[in-house]
C-alpha cells in the first residue's frame, strides 16, 4: 500500500493520491493498482493511512473518549501557509464534490482511534517522522473539510441546493415553519412531530420534505412518514435529547423476543419510520448527534431496564435512503434497518467512540435489496454487523437478509470486526457482496459469529478487495458465541455455514492470519481463500492458522493456511458474482431544496 503526501509547493501538486496494489489472480506474477475507489473516498482512504502509520496521535490528558465531544475546528487552520497552497491544490485539481467529508468530529475520532494496539510496536525508530506524520494527516483532513464543507452538493445559487435521492418531493416546509427553535437548548420533539404530521398529507400530492436549516436542533424521538425527506442541512445539528420522558418505550422486536440488552421493551429510535414507502434521510453532511454519553453510563452502571435506542431505524418499509450525513455518538446500534427491502445507504461518517460497546454503525437486520457504500466509520463494535433474528425466535420469524452488496468503506474499529454476519443470524443470511474495504486499526476484517442453538445459515457470501492495517486477524470464524436471547433455545438447531469466499486481500501488521473455529458435528464448509498476501506484526503468534471444524480451499495464500484449506482452489481463484443485484441498478434523481440565509 502507498499513501502518499505529496510535497505543498505548488498550485498544481495534486495533494492526495492513493495507490492500492493487488497481485491478481490470473497473472500471478503481476502487480495491477486497483483503481477502484471515487475521488471522495480516496481522501479519506489515504488520510487514514496515513495517520495509521505509527502510534498515538491522542493527547494522554484526552484518554477518556467518553468524557470529550469533538471540538476541533479545522477553519481555524485556514490562515497556515501550508493549508493555502494546499487549499489551491483541492480546487485546482479535484472537483470538490469528489473529494470526501470528515469534519472536525471525524478528525477527532480518527486520531482517537490511533491508540497503539496491545502487542504491536511501531515500525519506526524516528520520533520526527512520525509526529510530521500525524501533523500532515491532520492537516489533510482539515483540507478535506474546508474544500468540501461548501461544496459537496452545489448550491445552484445562494439557496438552493441539488441533491441525489430515490424521488424528489412536489412541497418543501422548514422546521421553523412548526415552531422550531434552532438554540440548542430548547425541544424540537413537538415541532418535527407536527411538521411530519402536516406533511404527510401531502404524499399523495408530490410528497414533502422537511428541511432542518442551520441551528441546533434539540429533540427527543420523532417518527417519519411515506414519500417524505428529511434533509439535514450542513450547518444543521440535530442533538438528541437526554431526557427519557422524550424517548417512547416500543415493543420487543419479533425475531428478537426480547429486548437485546434487557428482558423488557426498549426505547424509540430518535428517527423512526416503519410500515413506510419512499423515505430519504439526507442532506448535505449535515449532523445528527446521538449524545449516547448519559445512555452508555447508565448502561454501565446497570440502571437501564430496557435496551437503549438506535439513532436511526426503519422497519417494515420499502425504498428508504439514508444518505450524506455524520451521525455521532449513538446510545446503541446507530442505523438499523430492519424487516425492510430496497434499502440504499451512501455516503455516511459514523462516528463513536473505540471505547463504547454496542456502538455499531450500520446493522441491516432481515433486509432484502440493500446497498451500502462510501462509508466511513470509527466505532467500539462492529462497523456494520449483518442481522436476522436471534435464536428460536428468529428462526420462527424466518426472515433472511439477503442480496446484499457492501462497497468502498472505511473501518476503525479496535475491539471488533470491519463487518461481522451474525452473531444474530437465526433467520438466515445469503448473498451477500462485500468489496473495497479498507479496515485500520481493526480486531477482524469479515467475521462469522455464530452458535449452537441459533439455527439458520450463513451461506453465499462473496468478498474481495480488502486492504488491512494493524490487525489482530485478517481471518476470524466463531462457532461457540455464547450470547443467547434466553435459557429456551434449542442446543440441536445448528447453523448452516457455506461457500464462503475471500479474494484478493492484502493485509500488514497482523498479529494472527486466522482463527476459525466451527462447531464439532456441524463444520464450516466450502470456504474459499485466494490471492492473500498478510504481512506480520513485529512479534505474531507463533501459530498462524488456528482451524477445527471448517473444510475448504485455497490458492496464493502467504502464510500458507492450515491443512483443513490446503486443497486447490477449482479454476484458480474463489468466487465473485459478475451479476449485479438489482439494488445496483436503481439510479438516484437530481432533486433541490431551498435553503434561506440565517
Amino acid at each position: 500500500m502507498e499513501a502518499t503526501l505529496l510535497p505543498l509547493v505548488t498550485s498544481e501538486v495534486v495533494l492526495i493520491s492513493t495507490k492500492t496494489t493487488l497481485p491478481i489472480e490470473d497473472k500471478p506474477t503481476q502487480v495491477k493498482v486497483v483503481d477502484h475507489l471515487t475521488a471522495k473516498y480516496a481522501a479519506k482512504r489515504t488520510i487514514m493511512l496515513a495517520a495509521a502509520t505509527n502510534g498515538s496521535a491522542l493527547p494522554p490528558s484526552t484518554s477518556d473518549p467518553t468524557s470529550i465531544e469533538p471540538t476541533v475546528d479545522s477553519s481555524s487552520l485556514g490562515s497556515h501557509p501550508m493549508i493555502t497552497r494546499a487549499k489551491a491544490s483541492i480546487f485546482k485539481t479535484h472537483h470538490p464534490a469528489n473529494i470526501g467529508i470528515l469534519g472536525s468530529s471525524g478528525l477527532f475520532y480518527a486520531l482517537l482511534a490511533f491508540t497503539k494496539p496491545k502487542g504491536f510496536k511501531s515500525t519506526t525508530k524516528n520520533p520526527t517522522w512520525v509526529t510530521l506524520v500525524r501533523i500532515s494527516a491532520v492537516i489533510v483532513l482539515a483540507l478535506v473539510s474546508i474544500a468540501t464543507v461548501d461544496a459537496m452538493n452545489p448550491r445552484l445559487s445562494s439557496n438552493t441546493l441539488k441533491f441525489q435521492a430515490i424521488n424528489c418531493r412536489k412541497h418543501s416546509a422548514l422546521l421553523t415553519e412548526f415552531g422550531g427553535v434552532g438554540d440548542g437548548v430548547t425541544s424540537n420533539t413537538n415541532a418535527f412531530r407536527k411538521a411530519i404530521e402536516h406533511l404527510s398529507t401531502l404524499a399523495a400530492d408530490g410528497g414533502a420534505q422537511l428541511i432542518v436549516p442551520p441551528g441546533k436542533w434539540l429533540t427527543g424521538s420523532f417518527n417519519l412518514t411515506s414519500h417524505f425527506t428529511l434533509f439535514i442541512d450542513k450547518e444543521a445539528k440535530i442533538l438528541a435529547s437526554q431526557k427519557e420522558s422524550e424517548w417512547p418505550l416500543v415493543e420487543v422486536l419479533p425475531s428478537y423476543g426480547r429486548g437485546r440488552e434487557a428482558p423488557g421493551g426498549r426505547y424509540n429510535s430518535l428517527i423512526f419510520g416503519t410500515n413506510l414507502t419512499d423515505v430519504v434521510i439526507t442532506g448535505n453532511n449535515g449532523t445528527i448527534h446521538g449524545q449516547g454519553s448519559s445512555w452508555w453510563e447508565k448502561f454501565k452502571k446497570g440502571e437501564l431496564k430496557v435496551t437503549r435506542p438506535h439513532v436511526i431505524e426503519i422497519m417494515y418499509s420499502d425504498q428508504i435512503q439514508i444518505s450524506d450525513l455524520t451521525l455521532i455518538n449513538s446510545p446503541f446500534w446507530c442505523v438499523h434497518p430492519i424487516y425492510s427491502r430496497n434499502v440504499i445507504i451512501q455516503g455516511l461518517t459514523i462516528l463513536a467512540p473505540v471505547t463504547v460497546p454496542n456502538t455499531d454503525g450500520i446493522n441491516p437486520d432481515s433486509c432484502s435489496n440493500i446497498r451500502i457504500e462510501d462509508c466511513y466509520i470509527v466505532s467500539g463494535d462492529d462497523c456494520i454487523a449483518i442481522k436476522s433474528g436471534w435464536d428460536q425466535y428468529g428462526i420462527k420469524f424466518g426472515m433472511p437478509t439477503e442480496d446484499l452488496v457492501i462497497r468502498r468503506l472505511t473501518c476503525i474499529s479496535p475491539d471488533s470486526a470491519g463487518i461481522a454476519l451474525g452473531s444474530e443470524m437465526s433467520g438466515g443470511i445469503r448473498n451477500v457482496r462485500i468489496e473495497n474495504v479498507t479496515a485500520i486499526n481493526t480486531q477482524s476484517a469479515v467475521r462469522i459469529k455464530t452458535a449452537r442453538g441459533r439455527g439458520g445459515f450463513v451461506k453465499d457470501i462473496f468478498v474481495r478487495r480488502m486492504f488491512l492495517s494493524t490487525m489482530k486477524y485478517v481471518f476470524w470464524m466463531t462457532g461457540d458465541y455464547k450470547s443467547h436471547a434466553d435459557d429456551k433455545f434449542d442446543p440441536s438447531a445448528l447453523p448452516v455455514i457455506k461457500n464462503i469466499n475471500y479474494r484478493d486481500v492484502v493485509a500488514e501488521n497482523v498479529n494472527m492470519s486466522a482463527n476459525l473455529a466451527g462447531i464439532s458435528g456441524d463444520p464450516f464448509t466450502d470456504i474459499c481463500m485466494s490471492n492473500v498476501k498478510i504481512g506480520l506484526s513485529k512479534k505474531p503468534k507463533k501459530l498462524q492458522w488456528n482451524c477445527t471444524d471448517v473444510e475448504g480451499f485455497s490458492s496464493d495464500v502467504d502464510p500458507p493456511p492450515c491443512a483443513p484449506l490446503a486443497k486447490a482452489v477449482k479454476n484458480g481463484g474463489c468466487d465473485f458474482p459478475e451479476d449485479k443485484l438489482p439494488i445496483e441498478n436503481v439510479e438516484l434523481k437530481s432533486c433541490s431544496v431551498e435553503i434561506p440565509a440565517f
